[in-house]
């Protein structure tokens, strides 16, 4: 079955209530965002405001331990970083089951806005900040070892609000 699919059908009926490590979490039933990687929700975690990622394994199901495998050590990978200034902040990843299939969530801070929501107004000097702050970004992952390949630029867009804005 089609993971995302059964996400939705595993959080209808949930009530878009879930239990995961950290706590009970309660997710606003409209997504925040979604990408061929997966769903971000808004939700209520002991008493905080979070946002929580659903990566979604959409390929042979053949590979799917290799390829929950390599998110872990991604997570794990960035989570060691001396200074993570310009990704999001991480709280902690986490696994669902679902009818036996693992679906893994990324407990992450939530921010103000998204990259995708912001773009309209983006004057050519915010634009060409942008640009530097991802290019910059991207290049301190190389040389931590780290392939930008499984991230997005949304992860780095909300670390430049903070420090950039208008």
């Amino acid at each position: 079955m089609d993971d995302k699919l059964l996400l939705f059908e595993f959080l209808d009926a949930e009530k878009y209530r879930i239990s995961l490590s950290l706590g009970e979490c309660q997710l606003d039933s409209k997504p925040l965002g979604r990408n061929e990687a997966g769903i971000v929700f808004k939700a209520r975690m002991n008493g905080k405001d979070v946002a929580l990622k659903f990566f979604l394994f959409n390929g042979d199901d053949s590979r799917k331990g290799k390829w929950l495998n390599k998110l872990k050590a991604r997570y794990l990978e960035i989570s060691l970083l001396e200074t993570r200034n310009n990704i999001v902040q991480y709280a902690d990843f986490d696994i669902v089951t679902v009818e036996g299939e693992e679906i893994p969530v990324l407990v992450m801070k939530l921010y103000k806005c998204s990259l995708e929501e912001y773009r309209s107004i983006l004057s050519m000097d915010t634009f060409l900040k942008l640009f530097r702050f991802l290019t910059n970004t991207v290049q301190f992952l190389h040389s931590m070892g780290i392939s930008h390949l499984l991230l997005c630029s949304s992860l780095y867009w909300h670390r430049f609000r903070n420090r950039h804005p208008e």
